[in-house]
């Protein structure tokens, strides 16, 4: 494993023993950058709560199946079609746009809006390659970022520039041209919306991988920052050939960014709390089918589902009689439930035990999507560079997988700061990851032996 520690100051790759140059102070003040930018950026997520539970279940249940990497195969046809639309040339180099529709739809039909079906992308080539390698890597979109521009900006054209790497940008589905009119910017309606996203980048990225594979580009990679660097992971997890990954500013998993993080004081908890209360196949059905590898999964049982049940007698039969039914049964009721004190102390009671599992609930939905250890390893870890900020608000690290643990071999560099700071001021540092995994890639199964036995 190795750990790299970026100085705040230099853009130097070389690795240091020392604590970097930047004072704890600077580092409180980049870290509380992230806080203020939430503050500053006003708009809500999963504003109509967690979406149909049927479709929730479904999308649980398709992720179970993509999740594998022989069964992702079995359904993707590696020749599924992709159409190029246009084709600009420039100093810069060659911009084509492309399309394909995303196959969903066909594993859950529904699910996904028709204007959100039709999965755009751009490609960014050299006029002319300087080597005999086709080397490609594919950018997945971040929260909030709306079309092409910024990725080809400050990641394609740099790259393309400063190590001949070509670069796919594909736009994520509900954002910019794939947004549904009535959806206020990057706010999803849904928790589901953001599933549904995910298992629709997941095959939208094998399908690119596969095409560029037939079109003779190599070596392939994908990275993103953020929320890219999630649907970087997935993808690339999925596909059925070793592959450069870079995820940048992206932990093992989301549910901590939905629960503890900076975008947790995003989410309408009172909304989703009340669903979670009504609803129960939430807590009775889709609660079953959750995995995570976390050890605050180890219990699955709602608290609030056995309270409610248990205030329901109360009410029926009296405190008396469930006074005798605690005394001559049941042993390990909650502390909260031990003694009945009248409606208005259970009510309180009931209600705080809901926030808690509703939360857990949401940390359990979110891993069972999104940590990476519900989907295939990477057929060789040692080409996976993650780039974490070391106080990351948005991200949170502490008490969740490392990604080294769950992919052994695997290699992490830091930056000191936050969330914001690195997204906004750390991107060559991004770049530099994207050309030392590729040029390991390009060593290990590109060199001209291997290339002219096979």
């Amino acid at each position: 494993m190795e750990y790299v520690v970026f100085n705040s100051i230099t853009t130097s790759m070389a690795a240091t023993t020392t604590s970097p140059t930047t004072t704890t102070k600077e580092w409180v003040i980049m870290s509380r950058l992230d806080w203020f930018w939430r503050w500053f950026i006003v708009t809500k997520i999963y504003t109509k709560g967690w979406g149909n539970p049927e479709d929730l279940k479904r999308i649980v249940l398709l992720r179970k199946q993509l999740g594998n990497r022989e069964s992702l195969e079995r359904v993707l046809p590696k020749d599924y079609p992709v159409y190029i639309d246009k084709e600009t040339v420039s100093a810069d180099g060659r911009l084509l746009e492309g399309h394909f529709l995303c196959p969903v739809n066909e594993h859950c039909p529904g699910i996904m809006p028709k204007e959100v079906e039709t999965a755009r992308f751009e490609m960014l080539l050299p006029n002319k390659w300087k080597t005999d390698l086709h080397p490609m890597c594919l950018h997945m979109g971040g929260t909030g970022d709306h079309g092409f521009g910024r990725r080809r900006r400050m990641m394609a054209k740099p790259l393309l520039k400063e190590h001949g790497i070509g670069s796919v940008i594909l736009e994520n589905p509900y954002y910019g041209c794939r947004k549904p009119k009535d959806q206020f910017r990057s706010s999803l309606h849904h928790v589901t919306d953001l599933f549904v996203m995910g298992a629709g980048l997941i095959m939208e990225s094998s399908i690119l991988l596969n095409w560029l594979d037939r079109q003779g580009y190599g070596p392939l990679g994908a990275t993103g920052v953020s929320m890219g660097g999630y649907m970087a992971s997935l993808g690339a997890c999925s596909w059925h050939k070793p592959v450069s990954l870079i995820p940048c500013m992206a932990g093992s998993t989301a549910s901590g960014v939905f629960t503890h993080g900076v975008l947790s004081t995003a989410i309408p908890w009172r909304i989703l709390e009340k669903q979670y209360q009504d609803t129960d196949m939430f807590r009775q059905e889709i609660v079953d089918l959750i995995e995570s590898p976390e050890p605050y999964w180890t219990s699955r049982r709602s608290m609030y589902q056995e309270g409610n049940d248990f205030i329901h007698k109360m009410e029926e039969n009296g405190p008396a009689d469930n006074t005798n039914q605690v005394n001559n049964g049941i042993q390990s009721l909650p502390e909260y439930l031990n003694v009945y004190r009248g409606k208005d102390d259970a009510a309180e009671k009931m209600k705080n035990q809901l926030e808690l599992d509703c939360k857990h609930f949401m940390k359990g939905v979110m891993d069972e999507c999104t940590h990476i250890s519900n989907f295939s390893r990477p057929l060789d870890p040692e080409l996976v560079i993650v780039v974490l900020a070391e106080d990351d608000q948005y991200v949170p690290h502490s008490g969740y997988m490392k990604h080294e643990e769950v992919w052994p071999g695997a290699k992490v560099r830091t930056v000191p700061g936050g969330h914001i700071m690195g997204f906004l001021g750390k991107r060559e540092i991004f770049r530099q990851a994207i050309a030392d995994s590729f040029a390991l890639n390009t060593q290990k199964y590109f060199s001209p032996q291997l290339r002219q036995s096979s």
